[in-house]
């Protein structure tokens, strides 16, 4: 008989969210959070080679399902919540609370970091050289004397370069005003007003954590502006592909620097890492005057992308895109002292009947199960049930986030390798030793073929054997002649009925419900000689259901 196969892997979920609209600033103002999405997949990509790997869009409704035991390790690419990039800092403080491990920087550091006058503040208390800087909240407000012209000014809690354009540098007390009013009737926030520094733009990206920090090699952005421009990075020039000014803003790595000047301006980008209390990975965005490095902000957990500043920063310190995912990955887990082949869940287990093959379903069959789901056809024949809409981000809380203690089989067929179908132990309850068993033949031509019954025992001998489950429920509409033969075939008896329960074609219809109890199954096994399918001391997966 064919042995069991496992595999150790990590199960690592990529938190991650799309902002489709937003209550504040420019329609264009979107594009940052919703760019997330290039990344995320760069990164399942990487992952997925040797890690169980599950996308999780981010919603209220998918963090209130996550449990502790939900995943190993959570790859935090939050932007924010829904449609709020002010809500970035909750996601992480949710997982704390959960106490599932997450990589780069803590709630603290990213609620502080997203408030640019408290970053400064916090380096002006460390010492770390910043541009003098004033807080506004009217735009009638008396200037700092100390303040020189040019100023910068920009939304005090954004990032991605958002509110900021060329007229962000003002020279004069109207233009001041008019930026200032721009940014609170646009933005509803306080404006960072702060000294323009004419210098050069570095920016200087650390992995690492504690006293153990890799500086990458120093990135400069230029710019191929007239003399009369001011050299910054507007939004246009970060995000508006195409335009004159993004064509003429670029990253060079590494900087032409002086060794006392690279080493001045590491310091300054370690101290405020530390102070601001980074972690595994960050960037700090650095102007250079007259051999002094003003940082300007701090950025934890900064975008991942293929030509991303960052990971321009790790290509040229020899690190491929792979790589610095993985170390990333690795950093986060020498923090929370996790052995990956101790906390390691995934693993990949087949069992074997008469014509089938099943494993569990994997974050790559999700297309196929989504097919399936959604077609009036199978979900008819099968349920009995009105079909309802499911979209992929339904079907990933189903099979891995809030169902991630359910067992969950995809059924191949065994002469072909072809999908045919899943099923299912789920609603597991410890307490009273139950669940539900469910099973669903996806592909149009392998019903009929008897391989719901073969699916049935299996879950029966891994419920009943394996788990040491009391008792097995289901659900079918009355009108299922085929499912309640499955059922009566299989030992399930009738155990009760919800009367017009379910809608089905524009009105109600009976719902039955069947149970077996591990008493009648274990006499079920000695009457019938019915083989046990799984051989628990060796793993073995047993061919066949019954005597033929």
């Amino acid at each position: 008989m064919p042995s069991a196969f496992r595999s150790i892997e990590m199960k690592i979920g990529i938190l991650y969210n799309i902002v489709e609209s937003t209550d504040y600033g420019k329609d264009i103002d979107i594009v940052p959070d919703s760019e997330i999405a290039d990344p995320f997949q760069s990164i399942l990509s990487v992952l997925k080679d040797e890690n169980e790997v599950i996308p999780i869009r981010v919603s209220r409704n998918a963090i209130q399902t996550l449990q502790r035991r939900s995943f190993d390790l959570i790859f935090n690419l939050c932007e924010g919540l829904e449609e709020d990039s002010k809500k970035e800092p909750w996601i992480p403080g949710f997982l704390d609370l959960l106490e599932i491990p997450y990589t780069g920087s803590d709630s603290f550091t990213l609620g502080l970091c997203m408030n640019k006058i408290r970053t400064k503040h916090m380096l002006v208390a460390n010492d770390i050289p910043t541009p003098k800087y004033q807080k506004f909240v009217r735009k009638k407000q008396a200037t700092d004397p100390e303040l020189i012209y040019p100023l910068f000014v920009k939304p005090a809690m954004e990032d991605g370069s958002l509110g900021i354009s060329m007229d962000s540098v003002v020279y004069n007390r109207a233009e001041l005003e008019t930026m200032v009013e721009r940014i609170l009737k646009n933005f509803h926030q306080p404006a960072l007003v702060e000294e323009y520094i004419d210098g050069r733009e570095l920016n200087v990206s650390i992995i690492g954590n504690d006293n153990k920090l890799e500086v990458l090699p120093i990135s400069e952005i230029t710019f191929d502006f007239e003399e009369d421009k001011p050299k910054i990075v507007s939004y246009k020039a970060k995000w508006c592909e195409g335009t004159d000014v993004y064509n003429r803003t670029t990253g060079v790595c590494p900087a032409d620097l002086p060794p006392d000047i690279e080493r001045k301006v590491k310091k300054a980008a370690i101290d405020a890492y530390k102070a601001t209390g980074c972690r595994d990975y960050a960037r700090i965005d650095i102007r250079l005057k007259d051999g002094i490095p003003y940082v300007l902000e701090v950025n934890p957990n900064p975008w991942i992308y293929l030509d991303g500043g960052f990971v321009r920063s790790a290509n040229a310190a020899g690190y491929p895109y792979k790589q610095i995912i993985e170390r990333i990955v690795q950093e986060a887990l020498k923090r929370y002292r996790i052995d990956p082949m101790k906390a390691s869940k995934g693993t990949d287990e087949a069992y074997m009947t008469e014509n089938l093959i099943m494993k569990p379903v994997k974050y790559e069959n999700l297309d196929l199960i989504t097919k399936w789901y959604n077609d009036l056809e199978v979900q008819k024949e099968e349920n009995g049930f009105d079909v309802h809409s499911y979209s992929e981000d339904n079907l990933i809380d189903k099979y891995f986030i809030s169902g991630h203690d359910d067992f969950d089989l995809l059924m191949l067929e065994r002469s072909d390798g072809r999908e045919v179908g899943v099923c299912s132990l789920e609603n597991i309850n410890p307490l009273n030793k139950s669940a539900e068993i469910s099973f669903l033949i996806g592909d149009k031509d392998s019903q009929a073929k008897g391989y719901g019954k073969e699916a049935a025992e299996l879950l029966l001998s891994i419920a009943f054997d394996r788990m040491k489950l009391e008792n097995l429920i289901t659900y079918m509409t009355a009108s299922k002649d085929q499912t309640k033969q499955v059922l009566e075939l299989t030992g399930f008896r009738k155990a009760g009925m919800l009367r017009e329960y379910q809608p089905v074609d524009g009105g109600k219809a009976d719902v039955m419900i069947y149970q077996m109890s591990r008493r009648e199954y274990r006499q079920r096994v000695s009457n019938s000689q019915l083989k046990d399918f799984i051989n628990y001391e060796s793993g073995a997966s047993m061919a066949g259901t019954t005597q033929r």
